[in-house]
């Protein structure tokens, strides 16, 4: 399979996405959605459920179809809970983030400088330091031959 491993061909993401969050990754994750947070809530309970339903032929796209299933027939008073929830979530991310931001409010943060630009400005004086001498070595060739 192309050397890729895993399902679909995704080991290879799957593996530096993985990596990256042990490594402890600087870039925060997004807050959580009402509908993630009812997600998180009811996930556990319903694959327990489904498991024992279904036995062996137990899929989490049958908790995934579910949770949809129920999203949508879930009463407003429960989905506004969850959505004060959810902006409350926000709002910390928004003050956690608020430390990694530069400039003003809601401006993303500074990335880090790649290899190649560490490079490049490095190299970049003393590149530029030879290109003004050949300069001035042609226009003296030329002018002393003239």
């Amino acid at each position: 399979k192309g050397g890729k491993g895993g399902k679909g061909g995704k080991g290879g993401k799957q593996a530096a996405k993985q990596a990256g969050a042990a490594a402890g990754s600087a870039k925060p994750s997004k807050p959580a959605t009402a509908y993630m947070q009812f997600c998180m809530e009811r996930r556990p309970s319903l694959t327990a459920e489904l498991r024992a339903l279904h036995g062996p032929s137990f899929s989490q796209t049958q908790v995934m179809s579910r949770l949809g299933a129920e999203w949508k027939g879930l009463g407003e008073a429960e989905k506004a809970r969850l959505a004060r929830a959810a902006k409350a979530a926000k709002s910390a991310a928004a003050a956690a983030a608020g430390t990694l931001t530069k400039g003003k409010a809601g401006s993303p943060a500074v990335k880090a400088r790649t290899p190649f630009q560490l490079f490049a400005s490095e190299t970049k004086p003393r590149v530029e330091r030879l290109c003004k001498a050949a300069r001035a070595a042609a226009a003296a060739s030329a002018g002393a031959s003239s």
